[in-house]
């Protein structure tokens, strides 16, 4: 999660985040001597940190038991108990879920997924190869005087 966070992931800073929050709540409470507004602040904060991780990790959870199972084709490892060692092993599919997790981005997936309808599409998608002059097509499309302009009684 360390190194999600660090690499500007919004779920595991989230996550880091937890905690601090806790002990800043904790702190209020036990510093104040009435209810104030810092309090109310600091309980909606971790109210909605920890509404925000159940739903990313759920997401997270959910992107990863689908593709493992229909993109991959495989079934998740079950865990399995040896009386045997001293030290509990870690469950085999923590690493392929630590790699879901920083591939995916559970939190930004729900938001362009929640705002798909206030977004606009192209009216133009330009194809083609290499070298085959689409920056040109593209630098001809743009330089017209029409082009960028909104239609007729859209605004």
């Amino acid at each position: 999660i360390l190194h999600a966070a660090k690499s500007g992931r919004v779920l595991p800073r989230l996550t880091l985040m937890l905690p601090l929050q806790f002990g800043g709540y904790q702190l209020l409470q036990s510093f104040a001597k009435s209810r104030n507004v810092w309090h109310d602040v600091s309980i909606v904060l971790l109210v909605g940190n920890f509404a925000m991780n159940a739903l990313g990790y759920s997401i997270v959870v959910l992107l990863y038991r689908y593709s493992v199972q229909t993109i991959f084709n495989r079934q998740i490892p079950r865990m399995e108990w040896r009386e045997s060692s001293l030290r509990p092993q870690p469950h085999p599919a923590i690493k392929s879920f630590n790699t879901h997790l920083l591939l995916l981005r559970p939190l930004e997936v729900f938001f362009r997924f929640m705002t798909v309808r206030f977004r606009v599409l192209p009216d133009i998608i330009v194809l083609g190869e290499t070298r085959c002059g689409t920056t040109t097509l593209c630098s001809h499309l743009s330089s017209l005087s029409k082009a960028g302009e909104t239609p007729i009684g859209i605004k």
